[in-house]
């Protein structure tokens, strides 16, 4: 599993825009091959998070696994500091993903 911590990168205990997930790109194509293994966003030192920022990391994300012969690999979101809602269900299903909470309290986004 390759891991990126979004508070080192960005800097920030609270984000709330596209523009702002968009940041995390560069780092991310910095990554080795992930040959299919999963990608975790780490949010640990985060305080809040937007949906809108959710959708756009996880669109940045699919794109980096599908970059790197991933397409069904999954999605891990660690520590993330926000409530789980509907709306981020919706996300993704959106992206054709089905959202499991593991038993540590991670977010699975797991291709469907």
């Amino acid at each position: 599993m390759r891991k990126i911590k979004i508070f080192d990168v960005l800097g920030k205990p609270v984000l709330t825009s596209r523009q702002s997930a968009r940041r995390i790109k560069m780092k991310l194509a910095q990554l080795p091959h992930l040959d299919g293994k999963p990608l975790c966003l780490d949010f640990y030192g985060t305080h809040g998070v937007s949906p809108s920022f959710v959708d756009e990391s996880l669109r940045l994300a699919e794109e980096c696994v599908s970059d790197s012969g991933g397409q069904n690999a999954t999605v891990i979101f660690a520590h993330f500091p926000t409530a789980l809602s509907s709306s981020h269900h919706a996300i993704a299903r959106a992206h054709g993903r089905a959202l499991v909470v593991t038993e540590n309290g991670d977010w699975e986004f797991r291709k469907i």
